[in-house]
């Protein structure tokens, strides 16, 4: 059977596009609300810190949500918005357990926000 280059474009289209859509499933877009310690010059600095949350495993997005709030004893609160592959080896508990262990950070929360972007899930 022979098929005309049209038809084989469009098979791979629908092959890229059907890749790509798997590809996506996975993904979870979550808010990130960080305690960090950023004042002292031995302290991370927010740059160093978006750069260790792109480091935790499965992290591929990473963007900063306004800016840092005050926390009680001298912390700041940075909320951030995170992408990240949630699958059957690595989950939310895994995430959350990395956040909290990088360096300036004492406290993390998470919150997975609406798929339809109306609003957070709970």
């Amino acid at each position: 059977m022979r098929i005309t280059q049209g038809q084989l474009r469009r098979i791979i289209k629908e092959e890229v596009a059907r890749a790509l859509r798997e590809g996506f499933e996975d993904i979870r877009d979550i808010g990130v609300r960080l305690r960090v310690q950023t004042a002292a010059p031995t302290d991370p600095t927010v740059p160093d810190i978006l750069t260790d949350v792109r480091g935790v495993n499965k992290v591929i997005t990473v963007a900063q949500e306004g800016p840092m709030a005050p926390a009680e004893d001298g912390k700041n609160w940075l909320t951030l918005s995170v992408g990240f592959v949630d699958d059957e080896s690595y989950g939310l508990p895994d995430l959350l357990r990395d956040l909290r262990a990088l360096d300036g950070v004492d406290m993390a929360r998470v919150w997975e926000r609406d798929p339809e972007g109306d609003g957070v899930s709970r």
